[in-house]
């Protein structure tokens, strides 16, 4: 077998970026391609619904490396440019990253580190928000600003009553939709996500639970049982 000249990582999170210092750290001296759709460099994303999202925080403070550290590995930085195809006609070879604007990265080795998406609900409003990256919590603290506005945040897990945090501190209105029987039941059980949910409630936060998004009307949510 031949040795690795070229490896291509598409993910530049947190699963990228330990990729590419493995890959340093073992002795690879090889090419290495770091692939990330969005144009920032590696960040931490925790933070987006907390301190970034309450505006405590400047973006530079969530940077997972220094740019001197990062320069160090050594890297070829494609952020800003998405993946779109993975080309292995050739295995022997490795495989072909197809790019959004179609050129083509071609690898001995190829990493896919992509993480996961926000799951869109059925009929979602183009104006309603998600939260992943840092343009999805600067959008939201930005719309959570200045107060006075009614906010409905679906789902009662972390990143929900994060939000809904940040969202009540800001001045708004704040109802919180989750499916199941109790808030956060998954990761802690019911009585213990009761518990918690008691600390937003204290705080004004309205927590509705057992309640299903059946679709979106101009200005509302529309549940199951067709109250909004």
């Amino acid at each position: 077998m031949e040795p690795l000249r070229r490896v291509v990582i598409v993910g530049s999170s947190l699963a990228g970026l330990r990729a590419c210092e493995t890959l340093r750290q073992g002795g690879f001296d090889g090419g290495v391609v770091l692939v990330g759709s969005e144009r920032h460099p590696p960040y931490d994303r925790p933070p987006l619904s907390k301190k970034v999202l309450q505006g405590e925080w400047e973006l530079d403070r969530i940077h997972l490396r220094k740019p001197e550290a990062l320069a160090d590995l050594g890297l070829d930085e494609r952020f800003g440019e998405t993946a779109v195809a993975l080309d292995l006609s050739d295995a022997e070879r490795g495989g072909t990253v197809v790019l959004e604007s179609g050129e083509r990265i071609a690898g001995d080795a190829v990493v896919i580190a992509t993480g996961s998406r926000p799951r869109l609900l059925t009929d979602q409003p183009s104006d309603a928000h998600v939260l992943r990256c840092i343009e999805d919590s600067i959008a939201l603290r930005q719309a959570f600003a200045g107060g006075g506005r009614q906010v409905c945040l679906v789902g009662a897990g972390f990143i929900g009553l994060e939000a809904a945090a940040a969202a009540r501190m800001a001045g708004n209105d704040v109802t919180v939709l989750e499916a199941l029987d109790a808030p956060m039941s998954r990761a802690f059980g019911a009585e213990v996500g009761w518990a918690m949910a008691a600390v937003h409630e204290d705080e004004g936060v309205s927590i509705r639970t057992r309640a299903v998004v059946a679709g979106f009307e101009p200005g509302a949510v529309v549940l199951g049982d067709g109250t909004r």
